[in-house]
């Protein structure tokens, strides 16, 4: 009997193997962002869809509307018109005109089932309980964010003898959470900030997506403690609303409270360790100073050599990689990595999450008061100055504010490598990802000119020196059975 729970039990373990491909696939899906190389597909898109794009564009915004009406009516997919219209007309005007077009047609599908003498589809007992329980314009708008058939609900809020100004209005708001990401990736094709519109079409889809499938008005409310009922069973929406923000209140003061101590816990944990393996820390310090003593005066030599063995064309793929390094990696892997512990209910991984981000915290931390201190030149500063016909000494010019002075060591380094360092030890089955991001990001600092070798090399040791002591840290946490020092489910 024991060992058929423990089977039928869900697993939500850090080192399954499932974690890793998850974490990966949403890596992959964000490098799509990131690196693709949209300068080259702008100008193919500019070259070749120019001159149907005016001749488009020539028939105004009213002539566009009334063609647009009559083919959604049709059944013409309703994202496409919001990638269209951006593409043409721009963000907001073309979010305008499809988000018209798209409730005319609507009203219009509307008007012709509420006048039809044909049955109401089946399960529209619950649909008429969905919208007593909500409102008319709230069950609307909630409706229109569910994934089904626009027309199929559009005939069945018609029977329901939901009136046209509610329907209108529920409407006009339920499209915009998918319409506003379909429009901006449509204007973005023919923008220069094409990744970050694509990074913002799809939060705002996973926003929708999630909040959809996990949560409803009602069920987030009553899960949260809170009644928003009247007298006679309904829910009001003045009531709904209050109740809405005094549980995000709550939640957020809870969060940050809890944040707050499971981050000490780390913290001193970490501090413990580190001060109990100081000779190690004193080896691998002075392991790196002897490193640094031999390739300082040989940094600019191996610079050289690289600039004329490196292929320029991968240059936009590698300043992709650096600005990807600049904190945006470790927010995005933790903050996939939590997400993930929140949905399936683990606290080891939504505590992984913070600990990895508090060691790559203090390892950019550290490193940003080194090497605003030590003052040395980038490479691309000594290459400036060569380009010039003077020269800049590769030495420690002391406290500068110039980020040209910024060399050593690497910010983006030592964030990247201490996030990896730590999440491999404490976790290996998602960990090899972030490390191989931490060695990606260490490398693209090379190429485009931002640091030398030793840099890199002090970056990493930095890195490692911090994260280990905090990866420790949780693997000592979570390897015993009862630990009084954190709050109940990390135990």
């Amino acid at each position: 009997m024991a060992h058929a729970k423990r089977a039928a039990a869900p697993r939500h373990g850090i080192h399954d193997w499932r974690l890793f491909f998850l974490v990966l696939l949403v890596l992959l899906g964000i490098s799509l962002g990131l690196f693709c190389r949209y300068e080259e597909a702008r100008q193919v898109i500019e070259f070749h869809l120019t001159g149907a794009l005016a001749k488009c564009k020539e028939f105004g915004v009213l002539p566009a509307f009334l063609i647009l009406v009559p083919l959604l009516v049709a059944g013409f997919p309703r994202l496409l018109i919001y990638n269209i219209a951006g593409l043409v007309f721009g963000f907001w005007q073309g979010l305008l005109l499809a988000q018209f077009a798209s409730c005319g047609a609507s009203a219009v599908i509307y008007l012709l089932s509420r006048n039809s003498d044909e049955e109401a589809p089946k399960g529209l007992g619950i649909l008429r309980e969905r919208a007593a329980a909500f409102g008319n314009v709230g069950f609307v708008f909630m409706a229109r964010l569910m994934p089904l058939p626009g027309v199929l609900l559009t005939v069945g809020m018609a029977k329901l003898g939901i009136g046209l100004g509610s329907f209108l209005l529920g409407t006009f708001v339920g499209y915009l959470p998918h319409g506003v990401p379909m429009a901006l990736l449509g204007s973005s094709i023919r923008s220069d900030s094409a990744g970050s519109s694509i990074l913002m079409a799809l939060v705002s889809f996973g926003a929708v997506l999630f909040v959809v499938w996990r949560f409803g008005p009602a069920h987030l409310l009553a899960a949260c403690g809170v009644d928003v009922t009247t007298g006679d069973g309904k829910t009001s929406a003045s009531a709904l609303w209050r109740g809405t923000i005094a549980s995000v209140k709550t939640h957020v003061r809870w969060g940050a409270r809890r944040t707050w101590r499971y981050s000490r816990v780390f913290l001193r944990r970490a501090i413990r360790i580190a001060r109990a393996n100081w000779g190690w820390i004193l080896l691998l310090a002075i392991a790196t100073i002897a490193a640094d003593l031999w390739l300082f005066p040989q940094d600019r030599g191996f610079h050289k050599a690289w600039l004329e063995f490196r292929n320029p064309g991968y240059d936009h793929f590698w300043g992709r990689v650096r600005k990807w390094g600049a904190f945006t990696d470790t927010m995005v892997i933790n903050g996939t990595i939590f997400l993930i512990g929140w949905l399936f209910h683990s606290p080891k991984l939504r505590r992984l999450a913070l600990v990895s981000f508090l060691a790559a915290s203090a390892s950019g931390l550290l490193c940003n008061v080194v090497r605003s201190s030590s003052g040395r030149p980038r490479p691309r500063t000594w290459l400036k100055a060569e380009m010039a016909g003077t020269t800049v000494p590769d030495k420690f010019h002391g406290p500068r504010l110039s980020a040209d002075y910024h060399s050593f060591p690497s910010a983006h380094t030592a964030t990247a490598m201490g996030n990896g360092f730590c999440m491999v030890i404490a976790a290996p089955s998602v960990g090899w990802l972030a490390l191989a991001n931490g060695i990606l990001v260490t490398w693209s600092c090379f190429e485009i000119r931002a640091h030398y070798l030793s840099d890199m090399l002090t970056s990493s040791a930095l890195g490692l020196a911090v994260g280990l002591p905090f990866a420790i840290a949780y693997r000592r946490i979570y390897r015993r059975k009862r630990n009084k020092e954190l709050p109940d489910e990390a135990a």
